[in-house]
């Protein structure tokens, strides 16, 4: 796992791959350039930006957060620290959220 320097609560595991999964209980869609998550418990709809919409997609079980770093940094040219930061801020957020859900192997 990626060590985070914020205080973000994906779980600190030592030795360990953590992969990240989509809640089957949610909607996935993109619609003219514009992808949106519905959660279908509450029927609350999340508006996601290109780059969440990389993590959201890659939350497949098998590509875990270093890869999805990876992918931030080369597909959007920014600095590893930035593509780390926001792929660690979405996972963080949508696992808050019950969207995503956490996977250790």
């Amino acid at each position: 796992m990626i060590p985070s320097p914020h205080n973000y609560n994906l779980p600190r595991i030592k030795g360990e791959v953590v992969y990240l999964v989509q809640n089957p209980k949610t909607a996935y869609r993109t619609i003219k350039d514009e992808s949106v998550i519905v959660d279908l418990n509450n029927s609350l709809l999340y508006s996601l930006n290109p780059i969440a919409s990389i993590i959201w997609e890659m939350s497949n079980g098998k590509t875990d957060i270093k890869q999805m770093v990876d992918r931030v940094e080369n597909e959007f040219d920014v600095e590893r620290s930035v593509a780390k930061n926001d792929c660690m801020e979405f996972a963080d957020d949508f696992i808050q959220k019950g969207l995503l859900i956490i996977l250790e192997q």
